[in-house]
């Protein structure tokens, strides 16, 4: 190994003593030589500039045969032998390539330095406008363009699908369908580096289909007797923030493929709408979610289940605005938005229910007024939209949902052209010291124990814990008065919520008292609400019966309480 580097380092030392002498020669002797640092410069097509380095011991001329746009000029050189040339080239207006040649030139040495620029960008679109109708559908845009472009939409309704280079681009874009019951644009932009060419797409609104029956043959009292029990996919949809801000997973088919397993025959689905809009002026929604709240309402068809869509709190731009009196900016909003939603969901069949709204903030007649107005264009916006929505089920809101208030306050329904099809919804959490209330307040304590067979477990530290307001001979008789009021003049009622939050006590015996209690409570009012043609929904916010991420029943007995209530 040694030799051999030893080898190397002097084969090294030969090779550069040669150059050394060669160059030294041209020197000594006067032969004229010229060197070239570049035999060919390549500029980007923007301006650009670059250095040329010439040795020559012979007079000579530097010149360029494009000198319009390159243009080579002498610098202050450091050294003596070598001459520095600045090659300068302007911005290429043309879409092609060019080329220009520096020639070096002089009685006795010639050369030449080949500079090639690439070619501009070019972009031109062939139609600038473009309508479709309101069924949606696909459209190509075509260009002539040198490159690919940047594609800007400015509306969710037009996704880009697809790309083909052939002799003149072609770009394909999908249009959702039109469910706004407006004429709407948008715009196009395609951007290649510092050009631009742009698109107006105008779509009709979606045609009004003439009133469709098929599979819409039952009407309101007829469907609700086919509801025995009903799950709420609580905290979900209607999550602020989006479907998993709130801790549950996103809803897969698998979850309501196990819903149905689990005894239950419909699934009410609480739906934000506001935070997905593409417009805060027009009200628009977003395609992206219609197309998701599709896919969980799809879940539910295909398991043979009825499913309840709303606008659930949504930020309370309705409910919480009703003690202000009637708004026309609110009453548009339920408009436009029940219109996009129906239109949207028009070709389900009876299924799908649709419900104007989830527990609206009525505290007096004045209140139950501007309700009324509310309710009744959420019942005119979804007709109008024609089809299968002319006999849809629609199911309306109870003042604050509250039984109490609406027995009082609730003295008409909306006008329904279409006879029997509109249900009331009411909630029950009664009492909320034992069905909601987690913690001691000034005014109450909290209960944890319901049932008469169940008092045995409020002694000792737990005295006074046991629910003397509302127990079992309260529920009857709350439920009996809906049934007269309502179900038995042909108005269907839903106990669209219910439940018992379950607490961590820490003593077992204690423990197994509340369990069994928010059990029988549940069995309490499922029983007695189907016994007097209510349809009971359990209210599950995911820590409920029903385990999502693991697909099980996650508490035994509270789930056996309610199977057991509709036996």
């Amino acid at each position: 190994m040694k030799n051999t580097f030893i080898y190397f380092l002097g084969t090294l030392t030969c090779l550069m003593s040669l150059l050394l002498s060669a160059c030294s020669e041209d020197d000594a002797t006067g032969a004229p030589y010229l060197k070239i640092s570049k035999e060919e410069l390549v500029f980007g097509k923007h301006e650009g500039e670059a250095l040329l380095y010439i040795q020559s011991n012979a007079v000579y001329e530097v010149t360029s045969d494009a000198a319009d746009w390159c243009s080579v000029v002498q610098q202050v050189s450091t050294s003596e032998k070598t001459a520095k040339y600045l090659v300068h080239v302007t911005e290429n207006p043309n879409t092609e390539n060019r080329t220009a040649v520096i020639t070096v030139k002089g009685a006795e040495v010639n050369g030449t330095v080949k500079v090639v620029q690439t070619a501009n960008d070019y972009l031109l679109v062939e139609q600038h406008e473009y309508t479709l109708p309101g069924e949606g559908g696909e459209f190509t845009v075509q260009m002539q363009t040198t490159g690919d472009c940047q594609i800007d939409i400015n509306a969710d309704w037009i996704q880009h699908v697809d790309t083909r280079a052939v002799e003149t681009r072609t770009e394909t874009f999908m249009v959702a369908q039109n469910a706004t019951g407006e004429i709407r644009t948008a715009t196009i932009v395609f951007t290649l580096d510092n050009l631009t060419e742009s698109v107006t797409v105008t779509q009709e609104a979606l045609s009004v289909p003439e009133a469709d029956k098929t599979g819409m043959e039952q009407d309101a009292p007829e469907l609700m007797k086919n509801i025995k029990i009903g799950w709420n996919l609580g905290n979900s949809l209607e999550a602020t923030g989006g479907e998993t801000a709130w801790g549950n997973p996103a809803t897969t088919l698998a979850m309501i493929d196990k819903i149905r397993e689990m005894g239950f025959n419909a699934v009410r689905i609480p739906c934000a709408w506001d935070q997905y809009l593409s417009d805060e002026t027009t009200y628009e929604i977003k395609s992206s979610w219609l197309s998701r709240v599709k896919e969980v309402v799809d879940y539910c068809m295909q398991n043979d289940l009825y499913a309840i869509l709303n606008i659930h709190w949504d930020g309370g731009w309705l409910e919480n605005d009703i003690p202000n009196g009637y708004s026309e900016e609110v009453n548009n909003k339920q408009k436009v938005l029940w219109t996009q939603i129906a239109t949207y969901f028009r070709d389900y069949d009876e299924h799908l229910l649709f419900a104007g709204c989830n527990e609206p903030n009525v505290e007096d007649e004045d209140d139950m007024a501007t309700l009324l107005k509310y309710e009744q264009t959420f019942v005119d916006a979804v007709r109008a939209t024609g089809g299968k929505n002319v006999y849809r089920n629609l199911i309306v809101q109870g003042p604050s949902t509250d039984i109490d208030k609406t027995m009082q306050y609730m003295t008409s329904l909306p006008v329904d052209m279409t006879p029997d099809r509109l249900s009331v919804e009411v909630h029950y959490y009664s009492s909320w010291q034992f069905c909601g209330m987690e913690n001691d307040e000034s005014w109450g304590k909290a209960f944890y124990f319901w049932g008469e067979e169940n008092k045995k477990y409020a002694t000792g530290t737990y005295e006074g814990r046991w629910d003397n307001i509302c127990g079992e001979d309260y529920i009857k008789s709350q439920f009996q008065k809906l049934k007269e009021k309502f179900t038995d003049q042909g108005v269907p009622v839903i106990i669209g919520e219910f439940a018992a939050v379950r607490r961590t006590l820490p003593d077992q015996q204690a423990q197994e008292g509340h369990d069994l209690s928010r059990a029988a409570f549940d069995k309490c009012v499922v029983r007695e609400a189907n016994a007097r043609g209510l349809v009971p929904f359990y209210w599950d916010r995911g820590d409920g019966v029903f385990d999502r991420k693991n697909l099980q029943v996650y508490d035994e007995l509270e789930y056996n309480g309610l199977m057991e209530g509709i036996k």
